[in-house]
This record gives structure tokens, sequence and C-alpha cells, in this order.
């Protein structure tokens, strides 16, 4: 039974080696938070949330637009070709989304590459609503819904970056 005892010895010193981190693992202690990077994941998730409802609101594809305003380009007389084309346009912009990555990565606004992007596209979305409530006609704000669809792309697009800059271990801008 000698070496039963031997191994029993080894795993007694390794614990009193490593006493100082209240028996854990070896491997890696447990990251301690303070009351600040509480807040600040706080903070992280309310952004979250808040782009995922405008998301869901202004979205031209699945949003809460979308049913509506079908609904009333078909009453305008629109055939089924035209409303198709139409938001086949305003989801363009959604397509080609990781493209509004590689502008802000290689053009920075005002010396930032996220944040300068997420205000700027959120005013341009916002000015552009406003814009829209006061017309009637689908071919006087398609170009309106359309400088919405790339402002939610771009605020998507940068909003997730933001959150993945704060995963530790992951380097990005």
């Amino acid at each position: 039974m000698k070496g039963a005892r031997d191994d029993h010895n080894v795993r007694l010193s390794l614990s009193e080696n490593w006493g100082d981190r209240g028996g854990r693992s070896i491997n890696h202690p447990a990251p301690s938070r303070t009351l600040e990077d509480d807040r600040h994941i706080s903070r992280l998730m309310l952004f979250f949330a808040i782009v995922y409802v405008v998301e869901g609101i202004g979205q031209a594809r699945v949003g809460i637009i979308y049913q509506p305003l079908t609904y009333y380009l078909k009453e305008t007389g629109w055939t089924p070709v035209q409303v198709t084309a139409y938001f086949a346009v305003l989801n363009f912009p959604w397509i080609i989304k990781p493209v509004f990555g590689l502008v802000s990565d290689f053009v920075p606004l005002l010396g930032y590459r996220r944040k300068s992007y997420l205000i700027v596209s959120s005013l341009c979305a916002a000015a552009s609503y406003a814009w829209i409530a006061r017309l009637s006609e689908p071919s006087e704000f398609a170009l309106l819904l359309m400088l919405t669809s790339c402002a939610m792309a771009t605020a998507s697009f940068h909003c997730f970056g933001s959150i993945a800059s704060c995963i530790p271990g992951l380097r990005t801008g």
C-alpha cells in the first residue's frame, strides 16, 4: 500500500501549496467581478436589448413595419412582384452588413471606430422615420426606408462588435 500512501501525500502537498486559492483547481482562478464590472455589464445588456427592440420594430423584412407596409403597398395598387422587389431592395443593407464593419475599421469617424458610427446611424434612422411620417406615397419614402435599413444594419453590426470587444480574450476594435 505504499503507492496509495505516496499518492495521498502528493495530493496533500498540492492542496497545501494551492491553499491560498481556497482549494480550487490549479487551472485558473475564477475572475472576480467588481461593482463597476457589474454596472458595465448591465449597461451593455440594456444597450443590447434596445438594439434588438429597435431592430424588431424597424427592420423591413421581419420587423413590425413589414405587415402594415405590405398591406399599404397592396392597397395603393402595387402588384405582388412590385412589393417583393421593394422589400428585396430594403433587405440589401442586411446582406452587405459586414461591409459596414470594414468601412468603420478603415475609416474612423471623429477618432472612433464604433461609437461615432452608432450615433450617426441612429440619428439618420430617427430623422428618416420622422420624415417618412410626413409622406404618403410609397415611392416618396422608398429612399428614406433604404436609409433606415442601412442605419439599422450599421447600428446592429457595431452593437454586436461593442459587446464582443468586452469578452475577455477576444480582441476586436
